[in-house]
Parts: structure tokens; C-alpha cells; sequence
């Protein structure tokens, strides 16, 4: 029979015994329970993509309301009508390579 070697118990520095501490994960990641279910999961994030694409949109001239050096929105349709083209314009220029 071979010799018994000393139990050796790892103290901390007052001298007291370390308690021995839980693994933070199983081995195997199959083995343990998750935590949500994968259905839960999907369903909450559904919920939560939803609530917030809901109210993340800046409402349209939000910031000119608040300040008074900016323009308001013009009314008549003729400065309505040339806004709306120079849009159209620069959204074109935008996709052309030059």
C-alpha cells in the first residue's frame, strides 16, 4: 500500500479554510439546463423588436419646431413641389459613381 500523503487545505490570509467554489459552467454544453427557452426567447425578442420599432422614429421636422433660426415648412405647393424634386434629385446623384 503506497504512503498517505497530507491533506493539504488552501487557507486564505487570516488563516481561515477556502471554501471550494461552484464551476462557473459544465464541461459540456449540452449538459446543463438552459436558461430560457429557445422558443421564449425568440417570442421576447419579437416583443421587444416590435415595441420598439414603434417609437424610434424622429417625427418629421421635429428639431425645427424648437428652433426658432430654422424655417418653418413651406405651405404652398409650388415650394412643396421643388423640395420634393430636389430630394428626388440628390437621392439619384447619391447612387451615380463619379
Amino acid at each position: 500500500m503506497p504512503p498517505l500523503l497530507p491533506l493539504v487545505i488552501p487557507l486564505n490570509q487570516k488563516g481561515l479554510p477556502i471554501k471550494p467554489s461552484k464551476p462557473a459552467s459544465p464541461s459540456k454544453p449540452g449538459s446543463a439546463k438552459p436558461i430560457m427557452d429557445d422558443r421564449k426567447l425568440l417570442a421576447l425578442a419579437k416583443k421587444n423588436a416590435a415595441k420598439s420599432g414603434s417609437n424610434s422614429k424622429v417625427p418629421k421636422g421635429f428639431g425645427k419646431k424648437y428652433d426658432k433660426n430654422l424655417a418653418d415648412d413651406p405651405t404652398d405647393e409650388a415650394t412643396i413641389k421643388a423640395k420634393e424634386e430636389t430630394k428626388k434629385f440628390f437621392s439619384e446623384m447619391k447612387k451615380r459613381d463619379f
